[in-house]
């Protein structure tokens, strides 16, 4: 099995890269909260106990305060609870949320509907078709409006595509997407730009085994814009050198990637060699040049690979671009690299203990849509207990607003679980397996982390 085959099979969805600053109007007071009992399941919603304390990245350490003060906090929904059926949410701003409900239980289409916190209705709807039993994909800009990207491997023929839909603030299409590309190039990434005017797509003719063995030395990586009018360019070509992947796309157009660089020449190998090599000394350690960097998709720029940070370790927890800002989580560090007052990036880390020892599970991390708030779990030894953590970065200051212990509780924060953290009313859902004895696996889990 191909290593791009075994992630699809362990990972249902990738990271939906979302804007959000979840503000309402000032001037509205209505609620809408609906009752979790209302449901007819077990909600489990645990108070705040926020006491510890955090170092910013210089060093010095920044005790833990109340949340930060919202501007416009007048909402407060329950949205699990006011749409019990949805498999999916997410915040697209202006008191605005995306509701996304499987229609025939086969995740062949989904449902879209646009729902109006303030004045507790539906304003738009619409359909998605998945083209399989996958999930799509979400992507949200704040104040803009959204899209859903999936993926369709054909009817035994010898294409397949990434496609793509874009839609306003009230659910209408505005564009429509698709690209295709012969079988023995695979998919890497994809998103669509900030304006719903483009999809951008990563493929790659790189044939690669579960256990990281390359059937061939050389190949090549391209970028592809694809735009409403049915046209598609390619942006850039990169060989076997180099390993690029898109995270997103800037306000300003140009696209976040990481890179990996290795200026040695594969040295070629069987499969059974590879196979019995030992493990570097450091595993942490990358070996070639691993960061981040800008492509400038503008027809009058030259698409040339705009280097700007350098990753000296593997942050397999977490590696996207939300909000203008890269967010990188490892283990034991979260980092994020955003523009400060004066227009510089810059990087702010935060340390923590993510997961358990030796638990799969143990590294899931959930980023808030503006990548301000990045959510994750510690868990006890034998993982039967988790504490929930939030972190909030705020310029060059990064501190814990949120810690709370649950016994008998493993809670997991994935965007393809029905998690979402409302930084507009503190509402955090995700899902929690009961570890007691008996207990039902799968079970919503919902906390407020302002209360």
């Amino acid at each position: 099995m191909k290593a791009r085959e075994l992630k699809r099979l362990m990972c249902i969805a990738t990271l939906s890269l979302v804007c959000i600053t979840g503000c309402a109007n000032a001037n509205t007071t209505v609620s809408v909260q609906t009752s979790p009992a209302e449901t007819g399941e077990t909600v489990v919603s645990s108070e705040t106990e926020t006491n510890e304390t955090g170092e910013n990245e210089t060093g010095t350490v920044s005790e833990t305060s109340e949340a930060p003060t919202q501007a416009a906090i007048a909402v407060n929904v329950d949205i699990r609870s006011k749409f019990p059926d949805a498999f999916s949410f997410e915040i697209i701003g202006d008191g605005r949320y995306i509701i996304l409900t499987d229609v025939d239980g086969r995740h062949n289409t989904t449902q879209i509907q646009v729902y109006d916190a303030a004045s507790d209705t539906v304003v738009g709807t619409a359909e998605f078709n998945n083209y399989g039993e996958w999930w799509p994909q979400t992507v949200v800009y704040e104040g803009q409006g959204f899209g859903m990207i999936t993926e369709s491997h054909g009817d035994g023929g010898n294409s397949n595509s990434i496609i793509a839909s874009y839609y306003d603030m009230d659910g209408n299409l505005l564009n429509t997407f698709v690209k295709s590309y012969e079988r023995g190039w695979y998919y890497e990434t994809y998103t669509l730009a900030p304006d719903g005017s483009a999809m951008y797509v990563s493929l790659s003719d790189r044939e690669q085994c579960a256990c990281g063995f390359d059937f061939k030395a050389n190949y090549v990586t391209r970028i592809y814009g694809v735009y409403g009018d049915n046209k598609e360019e390619l942006i850039a070509e990169y060989d076997s050198h180099y390993s690029i992947g898109i995270l997103g796309v800037r306000d300003d157009g140009k696209i976040a990637v990481r890179y990996y660089f290795d200026p040695n020449e594969k040295e070629i190998r069987t499969h059974k060699e590879y196979e019995t090599m030992s493990m570097p000394a450091e595993p942490d350690k990358i070996p070639g040049e691993s960061g981040l960097a800008f492509i400038d998709p503008g027809a009058s720029a030259d698409h040339s690979l705009e280097k700007g940070f350098k990753t000296e370790k593997y942050y397999g927890n977490a590696m996207c671009f939300k909000g203008n800002a890269f967010v990188l989580a490892s283990d034991d560090e979260i980092v994020r690299i955003a523009k400060d007052a004066n227009g510089n990036y810059k990087e702010t880390s935060y340390d923590v203990t993510i997961g358990a020892e030796g638990v799969y599970f143990g590294g899931e991390v959930f980023v808030s849509p503006n990548g301000e708030y990045v959510v994750y779990s510690t868990f006890s030894e034998d993982t039967n207990d988790t504490t929930v953590n939030v972190v909030h970065f705020n310029e060059d200051k990064a501190e814990l607003v949120y810690e709370n212990f649950n016994p008998n509780m493993r809670i997991t924060f994935t965007e393809y679980l029905a998690t979402m953290f409302d930084e507009s009313n503190g509402n955090l859902y995700g899902k929690f397996d009961d570890t007691s004895e008996g207990g039902r696996p799968n079970q919503p889990y919902f906390v407020n982390i302002y209360e």
